[in-house]
C-alpha cells in the first residue's frame, strides 16, 4: 500500500523477452570464422539478443563449438562481449561500441573483427500479452510509472508513448549501474522496481 511509483525494465517485462531477428540471412551468410566467433560470444549468455543469435546459428553453431577448445569471453555490462582468438579480437555488442558508429537511432548488435564491422543485427519486439492493460490499471490506481532500459532512448520513448507513460519518465541507453542510481534517486520508500 506504500508503493506510489513503479519502475519497469523494458525487455522481458513490458515486451516479450525474446525479440525477433529482422534479417536471419545475415547469420547464414557469415563465413565459418565469423560464425564460430558468434557462437563463442553467445554461448552461455542469458542476454535475449545473444540467445536469439545462437538459436539462429542452430546446428551449424553447435558443430563449430564442438571443435573449439574452452574459451574465455570477457563481458562488458551494458555494452557487449569480447573474445580473443589467437591474434584476432572479436566483439559482439551495442551498435558502435567496437566498430562503426550507427545512425544514432539504430538498435541491435554489431559483430566486429578487430574493430571492423562484420555484421549488424537488428531486432524487433512485441508487447507482452496484457502489458497495455496492466499499465492502464496501474495508472488508474494513481501510480506513477517509469521505464528504465539499456535499449536505445528512441526505442524506449516509442514504447512509453504507446503505453501512455510520459516521455520524461522513460529513459533509455542506461547501464545497469545507471538504472540502480535512477531507482535510488526516485525512491522515497515508495518505489517498486
Amino acid at each position: 500500500s506504500r508503493v506510489k511509483q513503479i519502475v519497469f525494465d523494458k525487455t522481458g517485462t513490458l515486451t516479450l523477452e525474446r525479440p525477433l531477428l529482422d534479417h536471419p540471412e545475415r547469420v547464414a551468410e557469415l563465413d565459418d570464422e565469423a560464425a564460430l566467433a558468434l557462437a563463442v560470444l553467445t554461448q552461455g549468455s542469458l542476454h535475449p539478443l545473444a540467445r536469439v543469435l545462437l538459436e539462429t546459428l542452430g546446428g551449424r553453431g553447435q558443430r563449430l563449438l564442438r571443435d573449439q577448445s574452452q574459451t574465455a569471453v570477457e563481458e562488458f555490462p551494458g555494452l557487449g562481449v569480447k573474445w580473443r582468438d589467437g591474434e584476432t579480437d572479436w566483439s559482439l555488442g551495442r551498435i558502435g561500441w567496437q566498430g562503426e558508429a550507427g545512425s544514432g537511432a539504430e538498435t541491435g548488435s554489431d559483430l566486429c573483427r578487430d574493430g571492423r564491422l562484420i555484421a549488424r543485427f537488428s531486432f524487433h519486439e512485441s508487447l507482452r500479452p496484457g502489458a497495455l492493460e496492466s499499465v492502464r490499471l496501474l495508472k488508474d490506481r494513481g501510480l506513477s510509472l517509469h521505464i528504465l532500459s539499456g535499449d536505445h532512448p528512441a526505442k524506449v520513448e516509442a514504447l512509453a508513448e504507446g503505453l501512455g507513460i510520459p516521455a520524461d519518465q522513460a529513459k533509455g541507453g542506461l547501464s545497469p549501474e545507471d538504472k540502480a542510481r535512477a531507482v535510488k534517486e526516485l525512491d522515497r520508500g515508495d518505489t517498486l522496481y
